[in-house]
């Protein structure tokens, strides 16, 4: 399990947003989703008011030199698109 930040959406916010602002990139915004899939029906529409759970991960699951977690992302993207 775990630990994790709360975050109240405001209007405009996204999930790539808060992955650069949580991670350091875009890139990993399915990690978010995937800790929001119950509460978020779809990653691209996150309304006003939305309570998102902003997941502390360790560090090389957001590795961006490594080519496998690249790779695992690209992957998981297209699954969740």
């Amino acid at each position: 399990v775990f630990d994790y930040d709360i975050v109240t959406a405001k209007k405009g916010t996204r999930l790539a947003r808060l992955a650069d602002e949580y991670y350091g990139s875009h890139m990993f915004w399915p990690y978010i989703y995937l800790a929001n899939k119950n509460y978020l029906a779809n990653p691209n529409n996150i309304e006003e008011g939305d309570i998102i759970h902003i997941p502390t991960l360790p560090e090389y699951l957001i590795n961006t030199s490594d080519t496998d977690v690249l790779k695992f992302l690209e992957e998981l993207e297209q699954d969740l698109l």
